[in-house]
């Protein structure tokens, strides 16, 4: 519908979505073509309320299925260098680390998912692949290449000040060294993107995206509804739809009759995030765990729980996934609510691995629930949707689909 809302500029671009890949889309906007106008519209009044605040934000640069791989080398990079220029390892614990890969009671030979795939699960380099890990409740070290090397004789001495070494045994697989990856806090480093472009002239909106205007195939605004029930009209002529789990939906909304729906939808895992009195290091270990059930573990299932030690000596634990049958996604991200049964299950897979005393000598900051964003192939959802699909309307992009991926794809996309 023609409306009367003021003209946009030459180039005027509207993000939807005020996550990781709205963060730095805004920001390489801004760095690149600072003569663009830059409009970003997020729901929740919350910095960061989704998975880009709450995921455990664990970067690889060579665990990826050709499909990313070259996109993983650019994040790679520009991680690397958004970390020189801006104090990453101050402002958002950004750090490389030693991956590896750990199995209780010394079956890690056997049962770790890295040697216990079914050929037609792997690709033809032996990973597995990037849309069955996650949904088969495995660890995203399946994706990894084969471990770089193992050792059967001594656990790292640094490793033993916050692991339990009878819990674990000698069995460890190195996945990843400093050079190939790395771990960040991705609250803190979203929110300082987000302050940044803002600081630098991005409008933001607090709303929902609710209607697109334009005349013809010429997009003139969007109007985003308040909480309040006011609306605003933002003016663009170019949308970048990257609301993470929701964009799916969002499309759907904003594109009612359109014949072909965006492939997004959410997946949901719940995290524990710790402070611990034992100093850590810098190591990202996944876990295959086989467990019986008893009076203190009434599981007696097998999983592979993650646990990720920051630069601000944090552990993040997570790696119990549930699908959109068992938790489905909420309208937006501020209904999102932790199911304590799965909480249950982390934590005890947390005082596992740690131990008992590392755990009661811990604080616990926040147990958490957040949905990825993941496709029916596993590969993200980038680029321009054809006018066709959108009502007529040319200039509607999409960034969505990451998987657990989103904070190491991020910056490339």
């Amino acid at each position: 519908r023609d409306m009367s809302t003021p003209s946009p500029s030459p180039l005027s671009v509207c993000i939807i979505g005020g996550g990781i890949i709205g963060a730095c889309s805004a920001y390489y906007l801004r760095s690149l073509y600072p003569w663009v106008e830059v409009h970003l519209v997020e729901e929740s009044e919350e910095q960061a309320a989704g998975a880009s605040g709450k995921s455990g934000g664990f970067l690889a640069l060579d665990w990826h299925g050709p499909a990313t791989t070259s996109l993983a080398t650019l994040s790679w990079q520009c991680h690397r260098e958004l970390a020189t220029k801006h104090d990453g390892a101050r402002v958002w614990s950004y750090r490389p680390v030693t991956s590896l890969s750990l199995s209780i009671e010394e079956q890690s030979d056997i049962n770790h998912p890295i040697h216990n795939k079914e050929k037609d699960d792997d690709d033809d380099e032996g990973r597995m692949r990037e849309e069955d890990w996650l949904r088969h409740d495995n660890s995203r070290s399946t994706s990894a290449k084969e471990p770089l090397a193992r050792t059967h004789d001594h656990i790292p001495e640094d490793l033993a000040r916050w692991v339990d070494c009878n819990a674990i045994g000698t069995n460890i697989n190195i996945l990843g060294t400093h050079e190939t990856t790395a771990q960040v806090d991705p609250l803190p480093m979203t929110i300082f993107l987000l302050d940044l472009v803002k600081n630098d002239g991005v409008h933001f909106h607090i709303g929902r995206a609710s209607h697109i205007n334009g005349k013809d195939s010429s997009i003139q605004s969007i109007t985003i509804t308040k909480r309040d029930g006011e609306t605003e009209d933002v003016p663009c002529n170019k949308i970048l739809l990257a609301a993470g789990p929701w964009t799916g939906s969002l499309f759907s909304s904003l594109f009612p009759s359109s014949s072909s729906p965006l492939p997004v939808a959410g997946y949901a895992g719940h995290s524990i995030l710790l402070r611990p009195n034992a100093i850590t290091s810098p190591h990202a270990i996944f876990t295959n765990i086989h467990s019986t059930p008893s009076d203190s573990s009434p599981f007696g299932e097998a999983c592979c729980p993650e646990f990720f030690s920051r630069g601000n000596n944090d552990i993040y634990i997570a790696g119990v996934n549930s699908s959109s049958a068992e938790i489905p996604l909420p309208v937006n991200v501020d209904l999102v609510a932790t199911h304590q049964v799965q909480l249950d299950k982390l934590d005890h897979l947390g005082r596992l691995l740690l131990g008992e005393q590392i755990w009661r000598e811990s604080q616990v900051l926040r147990r958490s629930l957040c949905y990825r964003p993941v496709t029916p192939d596993g590969r993200p959802v980038m680029g321009a949707i054809p006018s066709s699909f959108c009502g007529g309307y040319a200039g509607v992009y999409v960034c969505s689909g990451h998987g657990p991926w989103g904070i190491t794809l991020g910056p490339g996309s």
